[in-house]
């Protein structure tokens, strides 16, 4: 007897009809329990809010998310249940259909997913994944009637995309996620876990979080997490991160890979969960007026703000989900560099909101200068910038690159790689002030982005993500072959460590450290004196303002006929009137307030001004310091011209000419200083 085969004829067993028939007596005990409306008593009112801008919505307003009034409409549960099934079939049919085929396959993935997401998510949630609902389950924010709905019609969906898919391409021809060659178990089911965690993580901190209410980023911070953990890991496990498409190969007869494709996502989904209550314990307090039996219990307190712990938490996990995908690409693959990319673009839109969404310290030190010199105080802590802050970002970056690199040295096939300063490998040498000078530039860049799109007065937008994420793909597309694209000192660190290998590794923490610290003082020269700056913030002010309209009732003062008639002969505008101190309605009377208050703003601005202490050391010192920066600056010319030639000849004297020149030629920087020296001088 051949192996699967079957006791009653010796033909194979068709384990393809025993999911079919499970399925179905799933839903028909489903829809018995929705007609008969038994569930009301044991699931009640749940905190079920599977969405809020669209993936995941408050109870009963928008999506029917609650399990007990909004969900007696049964138009409702259908249209949910419906959703969840044309969603999920579209994602499987792409994965049926591209898998395999192109190397653009994971993009199409990831953006067929995206799509779904806005279009059915403010309906249904929109899951598209049993894992991702676990996940929803587990953090209250979906009911457990809700859920099993949510599962069998994604189950459904995947049934019938691959079905629809062997239908075109014929038996044996469809694409679906399979364990690579030479892999074990462990290794998929690790790779499984982990970048269904991410996932899930993005999905709840993007679309279900209180802090990113209003944001239209949600479905693209979701489809190009799967497209960047495809990258990285579906040459390992297949990349699935999803029950349903797991279980595509079912459709055709293929059961080996089966297991991998429930144990991973679902413990991917379990450790989400408990890591989101980790980082922002506030979206999953307890609701007394809404019991549940998955919101009643807490690792943290519940706080509206989040605490320094929290913040730690999410720049370690932001950044280990980076270097995750860093370690873990082919640096062969011409997609490698979008797939980090995209990795920092969706991590900041999944867990930004609780820290910032640093990930890297070069910009955490950028992000402190900029603070320092700003005088901006922390909307926790209500001071100013804290070098504690900073101290434990850096750690906590660097812990969990590290343990980053752990994990993808276990599961990866490819040995990890470390930036080449210089690539010698490919006997393309280049010195060490070009490395030094690429990691500046590069770094430099990504934190001018960061407070340009997070700082500046166009902060409130939805771009910011897909901006500093597009930095590290340009760069590393750029200057990656002069520097090894490192930008990133927790990355670097971690990539060394797991080489044994700290020649170069000082590039790595000087060059972007310098350069974050010197893009926020290039950020305050461009941007901050001129948004600051009186003209500028009237302009835009009256930019934004909505033209008059004819109809608004706005007063005029009068002018006499005499006047405007004899300004009118001359050819000019007529103004004259207006010079005139015409009595506004209510004569004298309504005019006293008027002149007194005047009276009173110009005393109050005298007395501010006779307030003022003179400070003589400051303004001496910051004279003295604007003389020094106007004199560097002419040095620092000169001394990039003898950089450029000392290079060829003596490669240490042209590192220290180069160094000098880049902090000579900032002119913006000693005249900065010198403000801030009389702004804080107390004599």
């Amino acid at each position: 007897m051949v192996d699967g085969a079957s006791s009653v004829d010796g033909g194979p067993t068709d384990y393809f009809s025993i999911f079919l028939i499970t399925y179905v007596m799933a839903v028909v005990a489903v829809a018995f329990v929705m007609v008969s409306r038994r569930w009301k008593g044991w699931c009640g009112k749940s905190n079920d809010n599977t969405s809020r801008n669209g993936t995941h919505t408050e109870p009963a307003q928008q999506s029917g998310c609650s399990c007990g009034e909004a969900m007696e409409d049964s138009a409702l549960l259908i249209a949910r249940a419906a959703t969840e099934f044309v969603g999920t079939f579209l994602l499987c049919f792409t994965v049926a259909l591209t898998a395999g085929k192109t190397t653009m396959a994971p993009l199409a993935i990831g953006t067929i997913l995206a799509v779904c997401v806005y279009g059915g998510g403010y309906l249904s949630g929109g899951h598209y994944n049993p894992a991702v609902t676990f996940a929803a389950l587990l953090c209250g924010k979906i009911s457990i009637f809700n859920s099993i709905v949510n599962t069998l019609s994604q189950f459904g969906g995947a049934f019938a995309a691959g079905l629809f898919a062997i239908f075109l391409e014929g038996s044996g021809k469809i694409g679906y996620p399979a364990v690579g060659d030479d892999f074990t178990f462990s290794q998929a089911v690790s790779a499984e876990a982990i970048c269904t965690c991410f996932l899930c993580i993005v999905v709840l901190g993007s679309a279900c979080s209180k802090a990113t209410a209003g944001k239209d980023f949600y479905g693209f911070a979701i489809g190009m997490t799967v497209f960047a953990c495809a990258i990285s890991s579906g040459r390992i496990s297949g990349g699935a991160f999803n029950p349903a498409v797991g279980i595509l190969g079912a459709t055709d007869n293929v059961f080996d890979d089966l297991s991998v494709y429930l144990v991973g996502p679902y413990l991917g989904a379990l450790i989400a969960s408990v890591l989101y209550r980790l980082i922002s314990p506030g979206d999953v307090a307890f609701d007394s007026s809404k019991p549940s039996n998955w919101n009643n219990y807490k690792l943290l307190p519940t706080r509206d703000e989040f605490t320094l712990t929290n913040k730690c938490i999410a720049e370690a996990l932001g950044t280990f989900f980076l270097t995750y995908t860093v370690t873990m690409c082919d640096g062969k693959s011409h997609m490698a560099a979008l797939a980090i990319g995209t990795s920092l673009t969706t991590a900041i839109y999944g867990i930004g909101f609780v820290s910032g969404g640093h990930f890297n310290p070069a910009v955490s030190v950028g992000v402190f200068v900029h603070n320092f010199f700003n005088q901006i105080v922390d909307s926790t802590t209500q001071r100013g910038p804290c070098p504690k802050q900073l101290v434990w970002f850096i750690v906590s970056q660097v812990s969990g690159a590290c343990l980053a690199a752990a994990f993808a040295n276990h599961i990866s096939d490819l040995g990890i790689g470390m930036p080449a300063a210089g690539l010698y490998h490919k006997h393309l040498h280049y010195s060490t002030i070009a490395v030094l000078a690429a990691e500046i530039l590069a770094t430099g860049t990504l934190v001018y982005t960061v407070l340009n799109t997070c700082f500046s007065r166009v902060s409130n937008n939805n771009y910011f993500g897909y901006a500093i994420g597009s930095v590290v793909f340009v760069m590393a597309s750029a200057v990656g072959p002069i520097s090894g694209g490192g930008f990133n000192p927790a990355v670097c660190t971690a990539c060394f460590l797991a080489n044994k290998s700290f020649g170069t590794v000082w590039i790595y923490w000087a060059a972007p450290c310098l350069g974050g610290a010197l893009a926020a003082l290039v950020y305050r020269s461009t941007h901050l004196k001129f948004e600051n700056h009186p003209d500028t913030a009237s302009a835009s002010s009256s930019a934004d303002a909505a033209p008059a309209s004819p109809t608004d009732k706005t007063p005029i003062l009068p002018s006499t006929t005499k006047d405007a008639t004899a300004d009118a002969g001359k050819g000019k505008v007529a103004m004259k009137g207006a010079k005139k101190k015409s009595a506004p309605p209510g004569g004298a009377a309504a005019t006293a307030p008027l002149a007194a208050s005047a009276d009173k703003d110009e005393k109050k601005k005298s007395e501010d001004e006779e307030k003022k202490p003179f400070k003589p050391v400051g303004m001496l010192l910051g004279a003295v310091l604007g003389a020094v920066g106007l004199v560097l600056t002419v040095v620092g010319v000169l001394m990039w011209v003898f950089f450029t030639l000392c290079s060829f000849i003596l490669p240490c004297t042209g590192f220290f000419a180069f160094i000098l020149g880049v902090a000579l030629t900032l002119i913006k920087i000693p005249l900065h200083i010198a403000e801030w020296v009389i702004e804080k001088c107390p004599c």
